[in-house]
């Protein structure tokens, strides 16, 4: 069990990596939703783009 110890210089080394890589993940996703904010961008058709007003559509009134 003493490999799996920040003591070995080869785990330290993919802790660090491994955490780097997490960060960078999560940063990412948050900066691509800042991104698409900012440019009103990011719909999934053209039509997104259009803000209609919804239409209640009830049954039976």
């Amino acid at each position: 069990m003493d490999k799996l110890s920040l003591q070995n210089p080869v785990f330290a080394t993919y802790v660090i990596a491994a955490t780097l890589m997490i960060l960078k993940a999560v940063s990412m996703s948050w900066l691509t939703v800042i991104r698409m904010m900012q440019v009103k961008g990011g719909f999934r058709s053209p039509n997104g783009k259009n803000r209609q007003p919804r239409h209640n559509i009830g049954f039976g009134t």
